[in-house]
């Protein structure tokens, strides 16, 4: 059952660059879709227009009724607002007008689904980099959402902090939810994927089967293909 449907969607800036050339692909429930991307070719644009936090110049991005959607942004102390980790994942249901118990219920259940429950009286700020991610995402799973956008997932983070988040998708999509990873490391995070996009300049160049994607030639699309054997130190050099 598709869940989201993005139709023919195009983002013209006033300087005239155009960011998104008539994407249109579709989410189906429960699917964990990666969509790579170099710098520049339109990922960050198209999460805020999927979002809803930017418009669209043409097209239109069309929800299940009853669905919503969460996003985790590249930036996580960017989504963090509350000063403990509790208060934080709060946040939303709070100021939707959720009664007492049923923030506490929500917090609870999205504290321990992300692994973060020992930790709802620490500071949030000083967490590290995976559990500020990992605290993002309780956040949204607060909110009940359904559809979740990762953003960059893996920026700034050490190995400990991508494992972290490689284990909460994994989890997220074993509960069934349907996910949307926006990254240009693939060797992270495409074992994963029941889909595989490549967005270019503001085009769709592939969408289907990862192998499938991987026997092309990703490096005209500015990606570098993860399928790359290390035998020598001489070949540790990107």
């Amino acid at each position: 059952m598709k869940v989201l449907s993005v139709n023919a969607v195009s983002k013209i800036f006033p300087n005239g660059l155009k960011a998104l050339d008539e994407v249109s692909f579709s989410a189906e429930e429960g699917e964990c879709i990666v969509a790579a991307g170099s710098n520049g070719s339109g990922k960050t644009v198209l999460m805020n227009i999927i979002a809803q936090l930017e418009e669209s110049s043409s097209g239109s991005v069309t929800v299940q009724q009853g669905k919503s959607i969460g996003l985790i942004f590249q930036d996580a102390d960017a989504q963090i607002l509350g000063e403990t980790v509790e208060e934080d994942a709060s946040f939303g249901p709070r100021n939707a007008g959720y009664s007492k118990n049923e923030i506490k219920e929500k917090v609870d259940s999205s504290l321990t689904s992300t692994g973060l429950a020992h930790k709802k009286d620490s500071p949030s700020r000083l967490l590290s980099g995976g559990e500020k991610r990992r605290l993002a995402v309780a956040g949204v799973l607060a909110m009940d959402c359904d559809i979740l956008i990762f953003d960059e997932p893996f920026a700034n983070l050490d190995w400990p902090g991508v494992k972290q988040v490689c284990s909460i998708i994994a989890q997220l999509k074993k509960e069934g939810k349907t996910l949307i990873v926006l990254t240009h490391e693939l060797e992270k995070i495409l074992s994963l994927a029941d889909r595989f996009l490549v967005l270019h300049y503001g085009k769709i160049c592939f969408d289907g089967d990862p192998e499938e994607g991987l026997k092309l030639d990703l490096n005209k699309w500015g990606i570098r293909n993860p399928l790359v054997a290390y035998e020598s130190i001489g070949d540790l050099l990107w």
